[in-house]
């Protein structure tokens, strides 16, 4: 199986037993395809990029700019379905699509997944 092939696999919405924190079948799908030192670099570039994200939601958050929150927390939510995240990405995915006056708790729910 291609990485493109991976990438372009299309996420069902999580639900029941679904909601998982990581999806490690999909993973080990991927470092088979990759290769353990390409996949080692995704994880360290993935966990960076996490970490960067939810700074920038944070910021935006405390500056009240919700049209720049929904815009990373939707880019967040894409990283974390590539990279087999079922219930973080769906989280937020959910406060993306939520509103300034409603995204309070579908953000801290998002939060929490991760």
């Amino acid at each position: 199986m291609s990485m493109s092939s991976l990438a372009s696999k299309p996420k069902a919405q999580p639900s029941g037993e679904d909601l998982r924190a990581i999806d490690l079948h999909y993973l080990a799908e991927v470092c088979e395809t990759v290769g353990n030192d390409a996949m080692h670099g995704l994880i360290q570039s993935f966990l960076h990029d996490c970490r960067a994200s939810t700074e920038r939601i944070s910021s935006s958050l405390g500056r009240g700019e919700f049209a720049s929150l929904s815009k990373e927390a939707h880019g967040l939510a894409g990283m974390l379905a590539q990279f087999g995240c079922p219930s973080a990405a769906h989280a937020f995915n959910t406060a993306s699509c939520c509103g300034p006056d409603q995204i309070q708790l579908p953000l801290i729910h998002a939060l929490e997944t991760l």
